[in-house]
């Protein structure tokens, strides 16, 4: 093991390029005000490129604060070198703060495939200050998000609906139960995958969609519409609503 330059200090193992999941303080995060890329990690011909591929942060009590000192020195390690394919900020606390330098995260991190914010605290203004960002990670190389377990309305759904509906949108699997979705929310969801072709797992999982009982056959129409059509899709959780 050595000491990664990312963190201030966090154990990781070179060998598999992944930062430990063992806790670390806020305090120790935000330790210190100079940055945490030494003028050693700049990569020419001379140095090894910096290699942490997989970047677990979850459950370590983290503010919006301290999630973005630690997002913006991600997004120094990917000017000297890209290398992050997932990143996990799970059962923190996000606001539109770190949102928006998440979004940064997304746009200069082209190998990021995987984004994990479960239990994350998500409302539909942290969905709308990521969405520029989102779009982009989508539309190159983000395969797997994970928004499970957050406060997402209908509002956010309609911001992840445009981002299927993109013909550039690259995800494969998208998890969004345990929300708050309603119908409005699941028929752009279900609308968006009638003409994307890449989706093959969706959870919908325990969240409010069907319950408003006037509202019960646009959802159905939209999510028969969206069987027919869709070719792509092989797993759909709608249990639990």
């Amino acid at each position: 093991n050595a000491v990664s330059p990312l963190l201030g200090g966090v154990s990781t193992n070179n060998t598999k390029g992944v930062i430990s999941t063992k806790k670390i303080t806020p305090k120790m995060i935000l330790k210190g005000d100079s940055t945490m890329i030494p003028e050693s990690t700049k990569y020419n011909n001379n140095t090894e490129r910096f290699m942490v591929r997989e970047v677990n942060l979850r459950d370590n009590r983290m503010t919006d604060r301290g999630i973005c000192r630690v997002l913006h020195d991600i997004c120094k390690c990917a000017e000297v070198t890209d290398n992050m394919s997932l990143l996990d900020l799970s059962e923190n606390h996000m606001r539109k703060s770190s949102a928006d330098v998440l979004g940064q995260v997304l746009i200069k991190c082209c190998n990021l495939e995987k984004l994990v914010l479960e239990k994350a605290e998500i409302s539909n203004i942290v969905m709308k200050a990521m969405q520029v960002g989102l779009t982009e990670g989508a539309n190159t190389c983000l395969l797997h998000l994970n928004l499970s377990r957050n406060e997402i309305l209908d509002a956010g759904c309609i911001i992840i609906a445009d981002i299927l509906a993109n013909e550039d949108c690259q995800l494969r699997e998208l998890d969004l139960s345990w929300n708050k979705i309603q119908d409005k929310g699941a028929v752009a969801i279900f609308t968006a995958l009638m003409t994307n072709k890449q989706i093959l797992k969706l959870d919908v999982s325990w969240n409010a969609i069907g319950t408003k009982t006037e509202k019960t056959f646009s959802v159905s129409t939209a999510l028969s519409d969206m069987l027919l059509n869709n070719s792509s899709l092989i797993h759909l959780d709608l249990s639990q609503n």
